[in-house]
This record gives structure tokens, C-alpha cells and sequence, in this order.
């Protein structure tokens, strides 16, 4: 009798162990599937030629920890198209940057608001991405940014706008709304958003950035 309940608890044991480790490396194979998707747009784009659009995985089994209202039985590809790719030299950030702004696109990079102007455009031009400081991915370090630190972007076409950072904040559900219009500004700017929910729900660290002369 003892011998029988020692393999049973030996079972449960192993059960819960499998369980666990399942667990602990679900996320970080989860972004390297995405990582591996953006590095492909990143070595085109280190290479001269930034692809105008991709195809990327729907499916919500790639979902960001913290994601809600997940869908697992859908296995669909989106296309995204491409306004250009980020980089800011001083966080090694070097990131796509979508058209489209929702939370698939949010997955393989970073997006421009709807409600603001393409980077360069008179007008303010705001770029939205996770943090996913567990995984040092996107915006991990964006925090880290100082004013002065210089951000490139360059479009599909390949012109390179050179910007500089200005102001960085933390802003309060209350104000971000202005902050990120396209409204926010007359000249051409770039504001770099990301969370900042250790401040409170719904709070964003922003990185407002001039365009260079």
C-alpha cells in the first residue's frame, strides 16, 4: 500500500514539475517566434530594402503576457504594411513600425497611432509599443532614453529623418490623450509612447522627439 502511494505522489510530483516548466519557458518561446518574424524586416532593412508589407501569424497563441479576450482556436495570418523601421541608437532599440495599430501588429514591433501623421509629416507623429521589460524586448529600456539622445527613422522608400529627443514625462491617463494628437504639434515630431503602470493604471512614459535641421 505505501509503495503504491509513493508512485502516485511520484506522479503528481513529475505532473507538476512538467506543468511548471511548461510554464516558466511558454514566454520566452513565444518571443523568440516573434523575435524571429521581426528580425527578418530588420535584415532587409540593414540591407537597403525595407519590405512595404508582411505577413505575420494572428493566432492569439503568440499573445503578449497580459493580453485579454484571447482567441486560441484561430490560426489566421494579417498582413501588415510597413511605414518604416525605429531606431534609437543610445537603448538599442531597432524596431518595424506598422501602419495597422492593434495588438497583433503590437506583437512584431511597434505602431503609429491612427490619430496622428506619419513620421516626418507636419504635425505630430506618435509611435506605440509594449514595454515587456520581462523579456527585454521593444521597449524595454525606453525609460532609459535622455534628452538629446538621437532617434532615426527611415521609410519604406529608404529617406532617412533624423530626430532629436526633447522632453521625456510620465503622463497621467488624464493628459495623454493630448499629448499624442496629431494636434500636439505645428512642426514635424515624433512621441514615443510605451506603459508605465508601476505609476498607476493607465499611466504612459513618453519621449517627445524634434525633428533634426
Amino acid at each position: 500500500m505505501r509503495s503504491k502511494v509513493s508512485v502516485a505522489g511520484l506522479v503528481i510530483c513529475l505532473m507538476l514539475s512538467l506543468g511548471g516548466l511548461i510554464y516558466i519557458v511558454k514566454e520566452p518561446c513565444k518571443t523568440l517566434i516573434r523575435e524571429h518574424i521581426t528580425k527578418n524586416v530588420v535584415e532587409d532593412y540593414m540591407e537597403g530594402d525595407i519590405p512595404s508589407e508582411i505577413q505575420v501569424p494572428a493566432t492569439d497563441l503568440l499573445a503578449i503576457n497580459g493580453e485579454e479576450d484571447l482567441d486560441m482556436s484561430s490560426f489566421e495570418n494579417e498582413t501588415l504594411h510597413l511605414a518604416g523601421v525605429l531606431e534609437i541608437p543610445s537603448i538599442e532599440v531597432l524596431e518595424p513600425c506598422y501602419i495597422e495599430c492593434d495588438r497583433v501588429a503590437l506583437r512584431y514591433g511597434v505602431c503609429i497611432w491612427p490619430d496622428s501623421v506619419m513620421p516626418g509629416d507636419k504635425g505630430n507623429s506618435t509611435i506605440l509599443g509594449h514595454r515587456n521589460r520581462h523579456l527585454n524586448t521593444i521597449f524595454c529600456r525606453l525609460q532609459e532614453i535622455e534628452v538629446g539622445a538621437q532617434v532615426h527613422f527611415t521609410r519604406v522608400s529608404g529617406e532617412v529623418l533624423d530626430f532629436e529627443v526633447t522632453d521625456t514625462l510620465n503622463a497621467a491617463p488624464c493628459d495623454i490623450e493630448g499629448l499624442i494628437a496629431a494636434s500636439a504639434s505645428k512642426m514635424p515630431r515624433l512621441t514615443i509612447v510605451t506603459c508605465a503602470t508601476e505609476l498607476g493604471a493607465g499611466y504612459r512614459f513618453v519621449a517627445v522627439c524634434d525633428l533634426c535641421d
